[in-house]
């Protein structure tokens, strides 16, 4: 019974380290495909050291504030509705698999993450570690609240 909870909890670890892994591609990519529409060649880094990705304008790109405010909030939102596609999808496999719960819980703890952040990204590059702070604070709080009975009754089961 310990073993079986033991792999319960690695698999919802696992779960949240691989889409994290995908988020951060998919949260610069929507900043680099967005400024590209606005006319800006930017690029994206990876930091290997903290899983982290940034989008650097180019030596001498002004973007507007407005262009800049878009470009900023496309990372967050736009990573947000494909991860709520996902989501979606394995929240209706889960009604036959309770082994779906991993993957539901952690869709939606990075969905409303990047929820969360979006606007630090955009608007308070200088907060942006606080955005994400607070957006994994607030995506904990809502998925205990919506999947921490389900997650405790899985974890109980043989």
């Amino acid at each position: 019974m310990v073993r079986k909870r033991i792999e319960k909890l690695l698999s919802i670890i696992f779960s949240l380290f691989l889409f994290t892994l995908l988020v951060t591609g998919i949260h610069e990519q929507f900043h680099f495909i967005t400024a590209r529409a606005f006319g800006i060649e930017g690029y994206v880094t990876f930091t290997s050291w903290s899983g982290g990705g940034y989008f650097h304008y180019p030596d001498g790109a002004t973007p507007t504030f407005f262009q800049d405010s878009i470009i900023g909030l496309a990372g967050g939102i736009g990573t947000a509705l494909i991860l709520s596609g996902l989501w979606y999808f394995a929240t209706r496999q889960a009604k036959y698999t309770t082994w779906e719960l991993d993957d539901c819980l952690a869709l939606q703890i990075l969905m409303v993450h990047q929820l969360v952040y979006a606007p630090f990204d955009a608007w308070g590059r200088s907060f942006a570690a606080w955005g994400s702070n607070i957006g994994m604070l607030v995506a904990f709080v809502i998925a205990v609240l919506v999947y921490g009975k389900r997650i405790f009754s899985w974890l109980q089961e043989d």
